[in-house]
């Protein structure tokens, strides 16, 4: 029932919200992922159990210069980290960050809009 009302929550603020596409105004968003995985492999010879994470943030902040343009940046931070039980281990840790800019297509009063990247 939790995931259903979070779902709900969810679109009902998607089909609901506008953005605001005009200069001087901010535009913060971003995403972020996490998987796990833990598994256990039995062979003739011998038993493994394997773990894997990984985890990503990438955030997005821009500033609309003109009407429908933004431009701006977006670090992304990243983290890898895997075992297995034969003595295998891997730990990687990244961060980056890069330029982006967006030009919406339609009016700024319109409930969805395209964009070019």
């Amino acid at each position: 029932m939790k995931q259903f009302s979070l779902l709900f929550y969810f679109f009902l603020v998607t089909t609901i919200s506008f953005g605001q596409l005009t200069k001087g105004n901010w535009l913060v968003g971003g995403s972020g992922s996490f998987y796990s995985y833990n598994a256990d492999a039995t062979y003739p010879t011998a038993a493994f159990n394997t773990k894997y994470t990984d985890m990503s943030i990438s955030p997005s902040i821009g500033y609309f210069f003109t009407n429908k343009l933004t431009i701006g940046l977006r670090p992304n931070l990243s983290t890898w980290e895997g075992s297995n039980s034969g003595g295998g281990a891997v730990n990687s840790l990244r961060l980056a960050v890069g330029p982006f800019a967006w030009y919406y297509l339609l009016r700024g009063d319109k409930q969805f809009n395209l964009l070019v990247r």
